[in-house]
């Protein structure tokens, strides 16, 4: 499975130009960032948290869960959200049908993925436009500023 997810990753890639390359890359960054911050603000509470409530299981599991996601988000790979959404929730999904489960339960498990992937897209859509807004208005500010310190010339 890790050969045909290098393989789709690679073919995704390749579809894709360099910028929005870079735009992905950079998103799934800045949000690896910031679940890290928050990450090393939260396990830390939870760690004592459940070190003062030793006998509450439920925290217990818990806090090893939130420890696991966090070292999981610090292992990411910048290109992983492109990934998911390209090759990871797709295999996902077919894999479903092979499940011992009723087949209310596998679609159940098809719309959720479905869900994941439909989110994942927003996401990297809205972000996209985001930083696609900031670079024009960084630019037009730089074009401004140049405007003004050359006398407004252009008049």
């Amino acid at each position: 499975m890790s050969f045909a997810a290098g393989i789709g990753l690679s073919i995704a890639l390749a579809a894709c130009s360099v910028d929005q390359q870079q735009t992905v890359a950079t998103l799934a960054a800045t949000a690896q960032t910031k679940i890290g911050t928050a990450c090393d603000i939260v396990q830390p509470t939870l760690q004592s948290l459940s070190a003062s409530i030793p006998d509450n299981a439920n925290l217990a599991t818990f806090t090893t869960d939130n420890g696991k996601i966090c070292a999981a988000v610090d292992a990411l790979d910048p290109t992983s959200v492109q990934t998911l959404i390209d090759t990871t929730i797709p295999e996902a999904q077919s894999l479903v049908a092979l499940l011992p489960i009723d087949t209310v339960a596998q679609t159940g498990i098809r719309v959720a993925l479905d869900a994941v992937s439909v989110a994942l897209k927003n996401w990297l859509n809205a972000a996209a436009v985001s930083a696609t807004t900031a670079s024009s208005t960084s630019s037009t500010s730089a074009a401004v500023a140049t405007s003004s310190a050359s006398g407004g010339a252009a008049q």
